[in-house]
């Protein structure tokens, strides 16, 4: 297994198909009805998740006694019944408001592949020493902040939309939000009227396409264990398989540690990752820059136009627009490219 997809789609089919004991026939029956679409958790079926919960600390055994007990078959253990209980214990509705919900898989640290991949082969005191493993990648506290961005990054795609748009009485795009089309999207070149119209109308499509994103009920944000079991891919922010179905942000060191930060105003960064992610799922951007590198077009590898392809551009210019990037931010961001990942257009 390689993606939250794979995993998501065992448990269905373990729900589905295979017979846990008597007393686990209620739980089994709500997973099943949590796990039934196609495109994630169903957030009305949560309840599933919070029984299964108590359900296994509440009879007076170790979680992983229990799960191994609800999984035998005669004297062997049927591990993908282990398997799906574990993932479905650390599953999370970390965040509903209307419309808008974020689920979260915080399987534990130790992990290092998926669940299913992590106890397939092992004794049965291997498998319940690793089924007894509960310290969670991500923390309560973490999860609430997770929940908290994906609102933001809601708000701030509202926001461009509406700066985007044509404001009852005015005939365009008032010219304080066509300056920072122009600063992130152009540099200092002057773009003609048709270019401009086309990045104002790609914006605002775009925008409107992320917030979809962040306000379907069907945003997942996941642990990705083979990339953890790797520092160089786990000390990036985040990552997104564009060719997964579902909707699954996959967070790393990076965003972690800005979710630490103690006030909303400096996890700001956290709300242009769960942006530049979903611009890469929704529009297709690329990575052709990072902040690191420098956002500010005109180099020959990085040309005006280049940022509208770019995830990090679409990530600042919200950030910007909606008056949450820290001015130190803006200055340290917008600078010519010192290196580029890619040569736009190629």
């Amino acid at each position: 297994m390689d993606r939250f997809t794979d995993a998501y789609e065992a448990a269905q089919k373990v729900v589905k198909d295979e017979k846990y004991p008597p007393d686990w026939g209620d739980v089994i029956m709500k997973a099943k009805a949590l796990l039934a679409g196609a495109d994630g958790p169903d957030p009305a079926k949560e309840m599933a998740v919070s029984e299964l919960r108590s359900k296994l600390v509440n009879e007076g055994k170790n979680a992983s006694e229990l799960i191994v007990a609800a999984s035998r078959e005669s004297a062997v253990i049927n591990p993908k019944r282990a398997a799906t209980l574990k993932m479905l214990k650390h599953l999370y509705l970390a965040g509903k408001t209307g419309e808008q919900t974020l689920w979260v898989y915080s399987p534990p640290k130790v992990y290092t592949k998926w669940v299913y991949d992590e106890i397939e082969g092992l004794s049965e005191t291997a498998m319940q020493a690793k089924l007894g493993d509960e310290d969670e990648l991500y923390t309560a506290d973490q999860r609430k902040v997770m929940a908290e961005a994906v609102q933001h990054a809601a708000r701030a795609c509202g926001k461009v939309q509406a700066e985007l748009g044509i404001k009852p009485g005015a005939s365009e795009v008032d010219a304080k939000t066509l300056a920072l089309v122009r600063k992130w999207f152009f540099g200092d070149a002057d773009p003609s009227t048709n270019d401009m119209d086309a990045a104002v109308t790609k914006l605002r499509n775009g925008f409107r396409d992320i917030a979809v994103a962040c306000g379907n009920g069907k945003l997942i944000f996941s642990d990705e264990p083979v990339y953890r079991a790797k520092p160089g891919k786990w000390r990036n922010f985040g990552m997104i398989k564009t060719t997964e179905a579902m909707m699954v942000l996959y967070m790393m060191k990076g965003f972690l540690d800005e979710a630490g930060k103690p006030t909303v105003a400096e996890r700001w960064l956290c709300v242009e990752t769960i942006i530049h992610e979903l611009s890469h799922k929704v529009i297709k951007t690329d990575d052709y820059v990072y902040d690191f590198h420098g956002l500010k077009p005109g180099s020959d590898k990085f040309p005006a136009g280049a940022g509208l392809d770019n995830a990090d551009s679409w990530g600042y210019f919200a950030c910007e627009v909606s008056g949450i990037l820290p001015p130190a931010n803006e200055v340290s961001a917008y600078r010519m490219p010192t290196r580029v990942l890619k040569v736009w257009g190629k």
